[in-house]
């Protein structure tokens, strides 16, 4: 089956209002109908100010408006109002509170406004909007009977005391902004959501729409990137073996490349979505339709952006593939935790702005938690039916910090890691770094007479402790009855826990270990202080810095030379390897810092964990060698902790070139990445670059062929010289 979607990218700006937090805006699974099509655009709206009062949050009302689990208007881009016919508008509404609710025809365009008396509540007016299929009949008393199925709305601060006109007028002037959707189940309650039970057929996105402000963590607004129409952007649900089409249309003032986590791009590497490596970006006002064959892949993954760390910025969300076929893993339902660091500032801004600092004059940022797009202690509950079994996802999208999940009085089984399944591992608790995704398995318990807390811990081990700051500690409400008793747990400190660990998961479909290696990797994380800004790092000679050309780009043009490491720049840290020769990579990390590495195109076999760097310069005791068994765990993600090293083994089968990166964004922005130039002779044979990735170089003025710095044979004039490690 072909699954169409469009992406249409927005910049929006983020808002706290008070200490008020709307019901929790929710994420909809999206599996969208055979053959639809659907778009996302991306512009930037400035922070709001004292002026635009109409678009701040909606203030609950005595009879509520908005129904329990539907979004607030402002989680939410409306296409603008001018676009619409407004004849028809009622002219009985003379005085507030009486306002009206506006009901959408989607045939006609049209808008209908009815009568109705709306509570108020410290001095805001909630004007409901209902899709047309939701009023049976005009007139107030529809609308009260039915304001359960007006699920979106608008807030007002101040009211017109005259004509309906007044209120058109305000609508166009302040709000400028209507919402237009066929169904309101297109998008249900935001917060923890069950994709198996809140999946629709289609998914109707909006284009050309403008950012409103919205809260997600409570603190000072910010331009971030939405999508659709969604400053949270939505889940992608396919099922094995769909070829998902998403159109990515940018507004943006700037390129985006989409990578997506965990998916091998076996035979199609172009589409690995990584800028300067795989790609220049789809350039401001152009679109792009990436094609994803998810044959040969199932289980939990993510999609981001990767220009200018947009993902640090929003662009980034849950891909989930569903088996084709039952499960050998069973379970009832399940549930996804998208797991988030939020900074109360855009990323890339801001490191440049570090760069112009003394490293002394840094100052430590400690951002908030997001669990499914909003402030973590602000999700809705969980349900859990007695008896019943349910795999829950986990996802990290942070750029720096760690999570710790559990929920006391339950044991998970962890059955995936990183888009494997796993034999079922009984622990306590679930340990992920960013970029990691895992799935877990929940037996509830048999009797609805008590609810449980799930416990969320956001950390970040190399970073000094600060009380509520670092860790940052997040709660729900695992709800099996409503109303019924919280079941007291005793409190367990962690080091007392079984959490999940690389060496004790075991793949349930069996690998053996790779034994004969044909080439050794061996890697050290390294450090330059300039006095400036955050250091640079490295993993080999040179900090990893893209070239000028796209590295798959050179690979595919230079003909035999692609072979020559040389060509390609000491920047990107290239490693040539042979078709199917088995490679050992060992990547030290002496230093105090704890990292997680990604490596692009391959699922690694783990093969050895131990200690690295001087124990007095640890001040802890070392980690202590622990190697994998006959059948070692594979996985595209990998989590090394301070002083300490792994080995991991993989086959050279799939021609391409493959970043190995640093997830904690900081780090890999100031070097710590190499490439892996995998059988550039086979891939020149067997793929071909898509005509439309070489012009999106070309209009951006970027070369799409030739050496790193687009001249041909190992002429490098013109690239940037490479930051290069002092020997230890």
């Amino acid at each position: 089956m072909k699954l169409a979607l469009s992406l249409v990218l927005f910049a929006a700006a983020v808002a706290a209002q008070g200490e008020y937090t709307p019901a929790a805006p929710a994420v909809p699974a999206m599996t969208p109908m055979e053959n639809e099509s659907e778009s996302i655009e991306m512009t930037e709206v400035e922070s709001p100010n004292e002026t635009e009062e109409a678009m701040a949050t909606p203030v609950t009302a005595s009879r509520p408006m908005i129904p329990a689990g539907a979004p607030d208007i402002t989680s939410m881009l409306m296409q603008l109002a001018n676009k619409f016919d407004f004849t028809n508008v009622a002219t009985s509404v003379t005085s507030a509170p009486a306002i009206m609710a506006i009901v959408f025809d989607p045939t006609s365009n049209k808008f209908t406004f009815l009568s109705s008396t709306v509570s108020q509540s410290g001095g805001s007016y909630y004007v409901p909007v209902c899709p047309v299929d939701s009023i049976t009949a005009a007139g107030s008393s529809s609308i009260a009977a039915q304001s359960d199925v007006c699920n979106y709305g608008i807030q007002l601060t101040s009211m017109p005391s005259n004509a309906a006109s007044s209120l058109l007028q305000m609508l166009r002037t302040k709000i400028k902004l209507l919402l237009s959707l066929a169904k309101p189940s297109y998008f249900p309650g935001m917060g923890l959501f069950r994709g198996m039970q809140q999946e629709h057929p289609g998914y109707q996105m909006m284009q050309n729409q403008h950012g409103m402000p919205m809260i997600r963590d409570g603190r000072a607004p910010w331009k971030v990137i939405g999508v659709n129409g969604n400053v949270i952007v939505p889940p992608i649900y396919v099922t094995q073996g769909d070829v998902l089409l998403l159109n990515v249309q940018n507004s943006l003032n700037e390129p985006i490349s989409l990578h997506f986590q965990g998916l091998l791009q076996n035979g199609t590497s172009y589409l690995d979505g990584t800028h300067m490596v795989t790609q220049c970006g789809i350039p401001p006002g152009d679109s792009y339709t990436y094609t994803i064959d998810t044959k040969a892949q199932a289980g939990t993954f993510f999609i981001k952006g990767t220009s200018n760390y947009q993902y640090a910025d929003g662009l980034r969300t849950a891909l989930v593939v569903r088996e084709k076929y039952k499960s050998a893993l069973s379970y009832d339902d399940e549930i996804l935790f998208m797991l988030e660091d939020w900074n109360e500032e855009e990323f890339y801004p801001r490191m440049k702005r570090f760069d112009t600092l003394k490293t002394s004059q840094l100052t430590q940022n400690y951002p908030d938690a997001l669990i499914n797009g909003i402030n973590g202690n602000k999700t809705q509950s969980v349900q859990f039916l007695p008896g019943k079994k349910y795999r829950v996802r986990l996802v990290n999208f942070a750029i720096t910090y760690f999570f710790k999940f559990r929920i006391p009085g339950h044991k998970m089984h962890v059955i995936e890691a990183d888009g494997v399944d796993t034999e079922p591992l009984e622990v306590d608790g679930i340990d992920i770094g960013p970029g990691q995704r895992y799935s877990a398995v929940i037996s509830a318990h048999d009797t609805n007479a008590f609810n449980y807390i799930y416990n969320v811990t956001m950390y970040a081990a190399f970073i000094s402790p600060v009380d509520g700051l670092n860790p940052r500690y997040y709660e729900g409400l695992v709800e099996y009855r409503k109303h019924a008793p919280i079941k007291a747990v005793a409190s367990v400190s962690d080091e007392q826990l079984q959490w999940n660990s690389d060496m004790t998961l075991q793949p349930l479909v069996k690998k053996p270990l790779l034994t004969k290696t044909d080439k050794s990797i061996v890697l050290k994380e390294r450090m330059l202080p300039t006095g400036y800004g955050v250091p640079y790092f490295a993993l080999g000679e040179a900090s990893y810095a893209p070239a000028l050309v796209p590295t798959l780009f050179s690979a595919l043009s230079m003909g035999e030379l692609a072979s020559n490491r040389e060509i390609y720049g000491a920047q990107v840290e290239p490693h040539v390897l042979r078709h199917m020769e088995v490679v050992e990579v060992t990547i030290h990390c002496p230093g105090n810092r704890d990292h997680v590495f990604h490596i692009h195109g391959h699922d690694v076999q783990i093969v050895e964990f131990g200690p690295s760097g001087d124990a007095s310069t640890a001040n802890k005791t070392m980690p202590q060698v622990r190697k994998a068994g006959k059948w070692p765990m594979r996985r595209d993600t990998v989590l090394v902790r301070a002083f300490e090293y792994v080995k991991f083994r993989f086959c050279a089968d799939n021609p391409g070139v493959w970043l190995l990166s640093e997830e904690v964004v900081t780090h890999f922005l100031k070097g710590l990445g190499i490439t892996f130039i995998e059988a550039p002779d086979v891939l020149q044979q067997e793929q071909k670059l898509p005509e439309a990735l070489k012009q999106m170089c070309l209009k951006q003025g970027i070369k799409a062929s030739g050496n790193g710095a687009g001249n041909q044979d190992i002429d490098l004039a013109g690239l940037p010289s490479a930051v290069f490690m002092k020997d230890d």
